[in-house]
């Protein structure tokens, strides 16, 4: 629980350009700059690290603090500030978990450029890794809002080692880590330019403190809110009791503002309904849209991933630092088209699965990935997929199921052989290809339906891992031996009822 014992900002040292200057008497501790080890490079402007201490953590916080290259050399400007979590997913994919970054200062240079925010300061807050869950983990909706009966069912506190430390992570940042940063930056240190973010447990984190500091955050912005708290989707304890706590809690919206969004896909996919509901709830308590503290976003295809936050964080920022009230409509990614084709006289799989991925993203299923559909190609037998992502993928494994080609790199509309790729697809190729071929398959009811002009095996998979082959002669094919439910077969996810 949160007992408000003041924390103390210890700084090591580092290397990294020369922090702003600061008299002994204007800092609330006493900070000394990180200048050793790694330190991550931004573009634009610099970062500047630092170790906070947190006497009631008995722990200290890695700090990263973004400034914009003006700072320098604008000697009386001051600066809104924004608070994030996980901070070494940032800005530098070599410190990132999945080896992706947010990009921030990428984003911020494109929305400065364009001259609709308010330039701000980031203070990027590491996570203290297996103690993130104690750390983002709202204290009160636990403690205050899940009965005792519940609270083993509820399985957060076997979530966080049977310890909540949500309490004191947001005093850290509202009564130690934010005076500190006032006193050593040109800030604009009221609540209106004073906001926090992050994303799933950090975008619990982010409208807790904003919940329990109002006077000191005048905004959040949640990012594919982890709202199940846990990993049982089925669970809806803690879900139940975080928004019961919003509805007690959510500051006055005449003063605050409040930007949510999620994804569609995984994880992503589980936060639905509580994100349905936490939206209604907050307009409920006068967030709206058209008033201008409110905002809300659903990324269709995106997944739980630094890409895809990455991808749409300019509008968070944007909602949350916008300097004109002109409207602005972010660019969203379109679907791409993926189309290649595996031809290798020497390997006669009798299936041929593609996997690919891109910075950490798995895009057409776990492994081994999604099967191929057989084809002819230039008068030989090749197995094809075509399938669409907001991401290019970066590289592509061909398998059977028990043999593999090596990790190849990806290129979009080509031919490979188990080496890599070989030539382009020939799109007459394909047209004879697909003429020649007339393959198509279809659910009714508990029968698949295929016609084929060869013969030909087709593998049949479900969704857990399961192979069933059937084979087929030209002509109609019909297979009625399936049970309901889904399966995937020749690319194609197919429902028997």
């Amino acid at each position: 629980m949160n007992f408000h014992k003041p924390c103390l900002i210890a700084l090591l040292i580092s290397g990294a350009a020369a922090a702003p200057e600061i008299s002994a008497a204007e800092s609330p501790a006493v900070m000394t700059e990180i200048t050793s080890g790694y330190i991550p490079t931004a573009a634009p402007g610099c970062i500047h690290r630092y170790s906070v201490r947190c006497n009631d953590l008995n722990d200290s916080y890695t700090v990263d603090v973004w400034l914009p290259d003006e700072y320098q050399t604008e000697a009386d400007k001051q600066y809104p500030v924004v608070y994030m979590h996980d901070g070494q997913n940032l800005f530098d994919p070599a410190i990132s978990f999945a080896g992706a970054a947010w990009e921030i200062d990428l984003a911020l240079s494109k929305l400065s450029g364009l001259g609709i925010i308010h330039t701000p300061i980031i203070v990027g807050i590491h996570n203290r890794g297996t103690l993130r869950p104690a750390d983002y983990i709202p204290e009160k909706p636990v403690m205050d809002y899940i009965a005792e009966a519940d609270r083993n069912a509820s399985g957060m506190w076997s979530l966080v080692g049977g310890t909540f430390n949500g309490d004191e992570y947001a005093s850290f940042i509202a009564n130690t880590l934010k005076p500190a940063v006032d006193a050593l930056f040109r800030t604009k240190a009221d609540c209106e330019n004073t906001s926090v973010m992050g994303s799933s447990m950090g975008g619990l984190a982010s409208i807790y403190a904003m919940c329990e500091y109002p006077d000191v955050f005048g905004a959040a912005a949640c990012l594919s809110t982890h709202w199940i708290g846990n990993f049982d989707y089925a669970n809806t304890i803690f879900p139940t009791a975080m928004l019961a706590y919003l509805a007690d809690c959510l500051p006055d919206p005449a003063t605050h503002r409040l930007y949510l969004d999620r994804g569609t896909v995984d994880l992503d996919s589980s936060y639905d309904t509580w994100e349905t509901m936490a939206r209604s709830l907050a307009q409920e308590k006068g967030y709206s849209e058209d008033a201008g503290n409110f905002l809300t976003f659903t990324d269709t295809g995106a997944s739980h991933n630094e890409v895809y936050w990455a991808a749409r964080v300019d509008r968070p920022l944007h909602f949350l630092l916008h300097s004109t009230d002109e409207p602005y409509t972010p660019t969203d990614p379109e679907s791409l088209a993926m189309h290649v084709i595996f031809q290798d006289a020497s390997r006669p799989w009798t299936k041929v699965n593609a996997f690919t991925w891109a910075t950490g993203v798995l895009q057409i299923g776990s492994w081994p990935g999604s099967p191929m559909t057989q084809i002819t190609y230039n008068g030989e037998p090749a197995w094809e997929i075509k399938f669409t992502h907001k991401l290019p993928p970066t590289n592509i494994i061909f398998n059977n199921g028990s043999a593999q080609t090596a990790d190849l790199d990806f290129l979009n509309n080509y031919v490979y052989d188990f080496r890599g790729p070989k030539e382009p697809i020939s799109t007459a190729s394909v047209a004879d290809a697909a003429e020649a071929s007339a393959f198509s398959i279809r659910a009714a009811g508990r029968t698949l339906i295929v016609d084929t002009p060869d013969h030909r095996t087709l593998n049949v998979h479900t969704l857990d891992g399961r192979v069933f082959s059937f084979p087929l002669h030209p002509g109609t094919n019909t297979i009625s031996t399936l049970s309901p439910g889904i399966y995937i077969a020749a690319g194609k996810k197919l429902f028997l009822r």
